[in-house]
């Protein structure tokens, strides 16, 4: 993990919150990191910094999808395989809906109906 001292303002100040939030029991939802900023920030902009957070700079930051809703720092192994799961279902998710796209592109389509010519 970097040093917070690397960080650009706003992602130091999105980080000072999640840092506190250790624990899924302390989740945040972007929403109510909006709230806390005073509405600095667009809640996409929040997903944006929050993702650039773990991309770029391997804070160690999860999100999940139960209540309580939000993002925090995985700090128990449930915790930690629970995120890994749940990002494992997203690509698997994610791969399929591209073969189907893939499968059913009008290129594809023509290429069947012109079989039957």
């Amino acid at each position: 993990m970097v040093e917070e001292n690397r960080l650009e303002q706003n992602e130091l100040l999105i980080w000072m919150i999640l840092k506190v939030c250790r624990g899924r029991h302390r989740a945040l939802t972007a929403k109510k990191i909006q709230h806390i900023i005073g509405g600095r920030y667009s809640i996409r902009q929040i997903r944006s910094i929050i993702q650039g957070l773990v991309d770029d700079f391997g804070y160690p930051i999860a999100a999940t999808v139960n209540p309580p809703y939000g993002y925090f720092i995985a700090i128990t192994e449930d915790e930690k395989l629970e995120y890994v799961r749940n990002l494992t279902a997203r690509i698997k998710s994610i791969a399929q809906r591209l073969r189907a796209f893939e499968k059913n592109t009008a290129d594809n389509i023509i290429q069947q109906l012109e079989m039957f010519r």
